[in-house]
């Protein structure tokens, strides 16, 4: 045999070794130890037993909670993984997300947010870096974060509600920028430039929403003669044209419904009452009265039809209010917190508590004032539901990705 090979068979392992010879003193030792053994593995075996039994048992008398199915109402369509501070539909169901950012740009600590757009596919794209974004606006470098989207309706332009603030140093702190404003983009990130003002925003502006003729933007600003109240404003994006709304008249409250150019307020100039409600044309500056209000604590929404209207009385009630002569109010026991109207108007999702504290979401349905807990009561940050009334958006706890269900 060549000496590679008798190399190769001297390192063969073990198993490929010729038996052992074994001699009677090994058997005895072997019989002692099996011997000794045999208890040990008999009670192992009692033992895992017992416990396979008493964990059937156990199981059902405590069955877990069923997992969701992956075809059926409780399963995602898909999941933006982005930190989402806010997010919001489009009416063709896409969703816009401000995604929180930390950054140090030389000496300066900022704060700032991307802008994501994610399909109905949930393909998802930057259309804004935080970054880049609004930097020649200023000669110091400012913080700003994202409170609320609002598209327009052929999906095509955005007002970003964003509060503004003077970066911080190692060595200084001023805030050249501090306060509201809305910023104009279009869904792929460019700048909306209005004539005659200050670049892509609106200063002192919040609560934008875009009219149907995807050009006029109304918004609201802080009344200059009294506190706790709002005056209404618009502005032709085209042009620079900006009109003062219903001069004269203050709200305590405006809720849009721009598919009909025209906002619910709430109002204390009335004829017949102290507090009213009020319908708004926005084209023509015509105010409707609809119902005396005793009491309102906040949160007044209309309802998709624009044929109702709703509103907390006071931190334990919600009032469902129709439109039309001849109608009566609805009165629900619901703790106070965000709500938004399925579109069968028979009932809202709310998310009971503070707005920037995470909590359940629970539909209250008008016929009987019960709850019916959504998505296996557990907990989240914010939610949203889509224009057509399709698919729910919502954020949980910690890293706030957007998961989007199907609602029908």
């Amino acid at each position: 045999m060549p000496a590679r090979f008798r190399e190769r068979a001297n390192e063969r392992p073990e198993i490929f070794q010729r038996p052992r010879t074994v001699t009677p003193e090994t058997t005895k030792s072997a019989d002692r130890v099996a011997r000794h053994a045999f208890p040990a593995v008999l009670a192992t075996f009692i033992l895992c037993v017992g416990g396979i039994c008493a964990g059937r048992s156990f199981a059902r008398a405590f069955p877990a909670p069923p997992a969701p199915d992956k075809h059926g109402p409780d399963a995602p369509v898909y999941t933006l993984d982005e930190d989402c501070q806010v997010f919001e539909f489009s009416y063709d169901n896409r969703v816009a997300c401000g995604a929180h950012r930390l950054m140090r740009k030389k000496k300066f600590d900022l704060e700032r947010d991307d802008v994501w757009i994610a399909s109905r596919d949930g393909k998802k794209k930057r259309i804004i870096d935080g970054e880049k974004y609004l930097v020649s606006t200023a000669d110091t470098p400012f913080s700003y974060l994202i409170k609320g989207f609002n598209w327009s309706p052929d999906g095509h332009r955005l007002a970003m509600e964003i509060s503004t603030a003077g970066s911080s140093s190692d060595e200084e702190e001023n805030a050249p920028h501090s306060g509201e404003a809305i910023a104009l983009i279009t869904d792929e990130g460019r700048e909306i430039t209005v004539p005659g003002m200050k670049g892509s925003t609106i200063d002192g502006a919040t609560q934008g929403a875009w009219l149907a003729d995807n050009n006029t933007l109304a918004y609201l600003q802080a009344a200059e003669s009294a506190q706790n109240v709002i005056a209404l404003k618009s502005v032709r994006v085209s042009d620079g044209k900006v009109a003062s709304l219903f001069e004269g008249r203050m709200f305590s409250a405006v809720t849009w419904d721009p598919k009909h150019n025209a906002a619910v307020a709430i109002t204390d100039t009335c004829l017949a009452s102290r507090i009213c409600l009020v319908r708004l044309d926005l084209i023509h500056e015509t105010i409707q009265e609809l119902a005396p209000v005793k009491e309102y604590f906040g949160q007044l929404t209309v309802s998709p039809s624009a044929t109702k209207a709703a509103y907390f009385s006071d931190g334990q009630t919600l009032e469902i209010r129709p439109f039309g002569a001849g109608t009566h109010t609805q009165r629900i026991t619901a703790a106070a917190g965000e709500y938004q109207w399925d579109r069968s108007e028979t009932r809202i999702l709310l998310k009971r508590g503070a707005a920037n504290r995470s909590g359940d979401i629970v539909w209250v349905r008008f016929s009987d004032g019960d709850f019916e807990p959504i998505l296996h009561d557990l907990l989240f940050h914010d939610f949203a539901i889509s224009p057509d009334g399709e698919f729910l958006g919502v954020t949980q706890v910690g890293l706030r990705h957007v998961t989007v269900y199907p609602l029908h």
